[in-house]
């Protein structure tokens, strides 16, 4: 026997009050609302950056936030791929 048969069988074993109690908390169930489920791992830090920039920004906005970052962190003064080959020099060919 399946659990679903086993609780109509119960169900059905009912006294009218506790089966009218029943349906009473079923049909709040139904029209409760469900609350929103957070979302996990990604997702969640999307939400987390929506709290403070609810507008979509283009890619070229983040990328110069992105740039202007590097540059005011980076000691040497570089930025972009010159802070690359700044840091890993090309290998010379050798003769």
């Amino acid at each position: 026997m399946s659990a679903i048969e086993m609780v109509i069988q119960k169900v059905k074993q009912l006294d009218e009050p506790h089966a009218r109690q029943l349906l009473n908390w079923l049909q709040g169930q139904e029209s409760a609302p469900t609350p929103a489920r957070q979302p996990a791992g990604a997702m969640a830090m999307l939400g987390f950056a929506r709290k403070f920039r609810s507008a979509p920004r283009a890619t070229a906005d983040w990328m110069n936030d992105l740039r202007a970052s590097t540059t005011s962190s980076n000691p040497r003064g570089v930025s972009g791929q010159g802070a690359f080959t700044a840091a890993f020099p090309p290998a010379s060919p050798e003769v």
